[in-house]
């Protein structure tokens, strides 16, 4: 299964190539102009992409170390003192 990061920037940019042929066929764009606006999607796309996943990775494992902590208790959270 895809993890969330990779299925909101395909979509994305699914809908940033649907814009860039619709320019093309209303001949806004040059075919050239359209192929370096697709290079560039595809380039943010796998940017925003790799990015994300590792957001995604370092929030997991902070997450797993947090749960993997088996000295503390529920009442520790509530307990600290401000820094």
């Amino acid at each position: 299964m895809a993890n969330p990061v990779s299925r909101i920037t395909g979509g994305l940019g699914l809908l940033m190539l649907g814009a860039i042929s619709y320019q093309l066929v209303i001949g806004q764009v040059t075919m050239a102009a359209a192929g370096g606006r697709a290079a560039m999607t595809l380039a943010a796309v796998v940017l925003v992409r790799r990015l994300g996943r590792f957001g995604m990775d370092a929030l997991a494992g902070a997450m797993e170390r947090e749960a993997a902590d088996h000295r503390r208790r529920s009442t520790d959270v509530t307990d600290r003192q401000p820094v």
